[in-house]
């Protein structure tokens, strides 16, 4: 496994032109984030950020499939808009659903926990919420001491919806391929989740030692970005970019490699895919 490792870095080392894609959404986020933004952190913002992420994926992928198939495996950003027209709808359209999905669920368990535990208080949330992010844990306490009935309820809630949320996960991680099968097999949302499903499910072992590879890095660089220290700051949103780009070009790899067979051809070439 270590090979796939070496050879992902000398495929990135050879196409720097991956991280643009990367930095571009970075630099999106950052404006849709700020003050003068489209709001931080609301509803709406976060909503646009998910599908933007999606549709950027496609000609991403699309960058790093020519990479791969290529006997002169060199990328440019025209590549990158050319994916994002192809792919753009088969990637919504996927991200769509899992959208769509994500909040049946959330309004299913919203209607069980109120059948079965009663309504929310929303002037308690109101309440807990600023102590929550100011860390105020004695006027927490006292808060949950003096309102425990609704507290209760509130817990009751948080035990169905993270209940939803684990269900969720799930499928999230069985699908975690799909917009890889997506571009590399030119496949619809519902043939790549099956695809994605059926890897996972084929070679569990291989794909949690590559999932925890990409896990360490990426925690070390949130605990950079949460220090609030501006020299770590700085250097986690530049290694970031690395560290996206190289795993995102190695679990492509990881497909190629497992699932060589659903790879399609560049459309109009015909260069077989590299040994």
């Amino acid at each position: 496994m270590n090979e796939i490792l070496v050879r992902t870095w000398q495929l990135l080392s050879q196409n720097w032109i991956l991280l643009g894609p990367v930095l571009i959404e970075t630099v999106i986020m950052l404006v849709f984030t700020s003050g003068g933004g489209m709001g931080e952190g609301s509803a709406m913002s976060i909503l646009a950020l998910f599908f933007l992420h999606q549709a950027l994926l496609g000609g991403w992928l699309y960058q790093m499939k020519i990479v791969l198939l290529q006997r002169e495996p060199k990328t440019s950003l025209d590549d990158f808009f050319e994916g994002l027209a192809r792919y753009f709808w088969p990637m919504l359209n996927g991200a769509s659903v899992f959208f769509l999905l994500f909040m049946l669920l959330f309004m299913l368990g919203s209607l069980i926990s109120e059948a079965w535990f009663g309504p929310l208080d929303q002037g308690l949330i109101e309440k807990a919420l600023p102590l929550v992010q100011n860390g105020n844990l004695e006027k927490l306490q006292s808060l949950a001491q003096t309102e425990a009935a609704k507290v209760l309820v509130f817990l009751q809630w948080a035990q169905v919806l993270v209940g939803v949320l684990t269900l969720l996960a799930i499928v999230g991680v069985v699908t975690s391929f799909w917009q890889q099968y997506c571009v590399l097999g030119q496949l619809t949302w519902w043939q790549a989740w099956k695809r994605s499903k059926n890897l996972i499910f084929k070679f569990p072992g291989k794909i949690t030692y590559l999932g925890f590879l990409w896990l360490v890095p990426t925690v070390i660089l949130q605990f950079f970005t949460l220090s609030g220290q501006a020299v770590l700051q700085i250097l986690a949103m530049g290694l970031d970019l690395v560290v996206k780009t190289y795993f995102t070009l190695l679990f492509c790899q990881l497909v190629f490699d497992l699932d060589r067979e659903s790879v399609t051809p560049l459309p109009g070439a015909q260069e077989t895919p590299r040994l």
